[in-house]
């Protein structure tokens, strides 16, 4: 074997600078001095046979240096491990950041926070969310005046709906019911809330209306307001005016003109009742509390082919209570029939019979019925056995009985409840038969 002249120091320094002294040791041939591989028996370069131990034919050892590695030899193993702890953190990290955002939480257990950054919404955006949570409701019901309810031209009404307030803010008195579009129906463009409605709460707004002049089908829609003028619901009304065909007249009485002369009724005062002509309206003012005032014509159901009657009323003076109506079949102070409309929307018929009264129709609420000083058009229609009731042109009841209608007096009639000086004004009173 052939063996190196280093000393086993230089090994030691060798092996610890560039590994191995057995990999890296080289020799030169002595005859032309070409680098041979270490343990060569012939020179591969010239074919010169090579013998140990033979003076001049001996080859001589080199250490042929090479590239000094940046680290000890022991770096490769050190980076390795290295590099497998950070890729078994990597993936730990992972595995738990999966299990804690999928995993079922226990009952009790609070909500784990969510791992994605909050970030903050836009200012439009953020305003566009807390107006919406604010303002916010639900409608209930139409509380009156159904779709397609038939009114006369220019007819007053009061329109109503129930609405719950489902935001978090209270409405307060700057909101608003405003005309928001569709057919414009008479009546204010806007009106304030009756008062605040918390979070929550249920509220009735209505708006006071007049039918338009022109007949057709007419939806009107309005909607709330806030104090900043955006609106959030809207609702509608929906109604159908139609005119009232005025049947073929039998006579007409009179028409409350101071200027028609004679009329069937007559101007009277006492300390009960007050009858007078004022501007082509013939006015009542019933001065007891508890008392009744009607004045009567010489016309009678039966007897001069009348059919039909009826008058427009209006209230003067609002009052605690007023009741209004028709009188018909009169033939004196204890016999005759009554159709009365009252401040409260009600509507009744009575008939009295030797002193006694008898309600045919008992106080009845109707949506037809104008409230406060609107003015109300009555009509009664009679037949052989039935007597028909209309209010404002909507028929809303009849009655019908064996016996023919009993033949009387008609007129006009006012009363009192628990306050004095209810005064009516009446006007188009009319009679006659229908063809």
């Amino acid at each position: 074997m052939w063996k190196s002249s280093r000393s086993d120091e230089n090994d030691a320094q060798f092996l610890c600078q560039y590994g191995d002294p057995e990999r890296r040791t080289k020799m030169i041939c002595p005859n032309c001095e070409n680098k041979i591989p270490d343990k060569a028996k012939v020179c591969g370069h010239c074919g010169y046979r090579l013998k140990a131990g033979a003076p001049g034919t001996e080859p001589k050892r080199i250490r042929e240096p090479v590239s000094a590695p940046s680290a000890a030899p022991g770096w490769r193993w050190g980076t390795i491990a290295g590099v497998g702890a950070i890729f078994c953190l990597v993936i730990l990290a992972g595995a738990g950041y999966w299990l804690l955002k999928f995993r079922v939480p226990a009952a009790n257990e609070p909500p784990a926070p969510s791992l994605a950054p909050t970030l903050p919404l836009p200012p439009a955006a953020a305003q566009s969310t807390q107006q919406t949570n604010c303002n916010a409701a639900r409608f209930i019901s139409d509380l009156n005046v159904p779709d397609g309810t038939t009114m006369t031209p220019g007819q007053t009404f009061t329109k109503s709906w129930r609405i719950k307030n489902v935001g978090t803010c209270t409405w307060t008195t700057d909101y608003l019911i405003v005309f928001s579009g569709g057919d414009r129906i008479t009546g204010a463009d806007s009106q304030a809330l009756p008062g605040n409605v918390a979070p929550g709460q249920e509220v009735d707004l209505s708006v006071n209306l007049a039918a338009p002049e022109a007949e057709g089908n007419y939806i009107g829609e309005y909607a709330l307001q806030d104090a900043n003028g955006e609106k959030f619901i809207g609702f509608t009304v929906n109604i159908s005016v139609q005119a009232v065909a005025t049947p073929e007249l039998f006579e007409v009485f009179w028409a409350f003109d101071d200027d028609i002369g004679e009329t069937e009724f007559y101007e009277v005062e006492n300390e009960a009742c007050s009858f007078n002509f004022n501007s082509g309206e013939y006015h009542i003012v019933v001065k007891k509390t508890g008392w009744q005032c009607f004045p009567t014509t010489d016309f009678t159901l039966g007897g001069d082919g009348i059919s039909y009657i009826g008058a427009k009323a209006r209230i003067v003076e609002e009052i605690a209570y007023w009741s209004y109506g028709l009188i018909f079949g009169y033939n004196d102070i204890d016999n005759y029939y009554d159709f009365q409309i009252s401040r409260y929307g009600e509507y009744r018929l009575r008939r009295k019979i030797n002193g006694e009264w008898e309600a045919l129709i008992d106080w009845t609420q109707s949506e037809y019925v104008n409230s406060g000083n609107a003015a109300n058009d009555m009509f009664v229609r009679f037949t052989d056995t039935q007597i028909v009731l209309y209010i404002n042109g909507n028929r809303v009841d009849s009655y019908s009985d064996d016996d023919r209608m009993p033949a009387g007096g008609v007129g006009v009639i006012v009363g009192t409840g628990d306050s004095p000086n209810v005064h009516v004004a009446f006007d188009y009173f009319q009679a006659g038969e229908e063809p």
